[in-house]
């Protein structure tokens, strides 16, 4: 299986919740294949960006909850401001993202579609893009983007158009256990990020390609 081709995958997640919205399912599969999981978290809800005590440390706190409940043991924080990336220098996110890449040499990297309305994703984006260029990195073999309700379909000129699929049948509920870890993101339906839209997300991309539940991502490079 497709799967059975990496050994260490890295999750790059701008804001912590992407990672399991996005793809939850698929990194609690690699979890239960024994496969090395790690997620970097690029900005931080932190006091010094105006965030009060109680939502910094309950977001912090959701998303180290979330993980363990995905089963991903490796967890890097590169600190930027959440929002803000378009004001931060690009080569800094470029070098810390490539830092960050070296160290853990994944052979699979998930990233947020780069048409997401929202900076921060486009530019995290861009930023493994531009670090994962073959003759200056050596890894990873394959790039995919993930997308984000909310994010990824309010984007009336660049639409997400998947072309990989992951039956993630048997984990769809850890991917909502793990969304509804996320106190002060997840809302009612007609919320889009709502345990009933996420869970409608998976049932639509799993028809798409003949399964129950699946996720949907767009291959950006493959070498095998």
């Amino acid at each position: 299986m497709f799967i059975d081709l990496f050994q260490r995958v890295l999750c790059v997640s701008p804001h912590a919740d992407d990672e399991s919205l996005g793809c939850g399912g698929l990194l609690s599969l690699f979890s239960q294949r024994g496969k090395q999981t790690s997620c970097v978290l690029v900005t931080s809800a932190d006091e010094r960006f105006g965030f009060t005590p109680h939502e910094s440390k309950t977001r912090n706190h959701d998303f180290e909850q979330a993980l363990r409940t995905l089963g991903v043991k490796g967890v890097k924080r590169l600190q930027f401001q959440p929002s803000r990336l378009s004001s931060h220098n690009f080569d800094n996110l470029l070098k810390s993202i490539h830092e960050v890449i070296n160290e853990i040499g994944p052979d699979l990297i998930l990233v947020p579609w780069i048409g997401d309305v929202h900076t921060d994703h486009r530019l995290v984006s861009d930023a493994v893009i531009a670090t994962c260029k073959w003759f200056r990195q050596s890894q990873p073999k394959c790039l995919l983007m993930y997308e984000t309700p909310s994010e990824s379909d309010q984007n009336p000129y660049r639409s997400f158009t998947p072309n990989v699929f992951f039956d993630i049948s048997t984990v769809i509920s850890r991917k909502l256990e793990a969304v509804a870890c996320y106190t002060l993101e997840v809302g009612d339906h007609p919320f889009p990020r709502s345990a009933t839209n996420i869970e409608a997300y998976a049932r639509v991309r799993g028809a798409m390609a003949g399964m129950e539940y699946a996720e949907a991502y767009r291959l950006v490079k493959l070498y095998n």
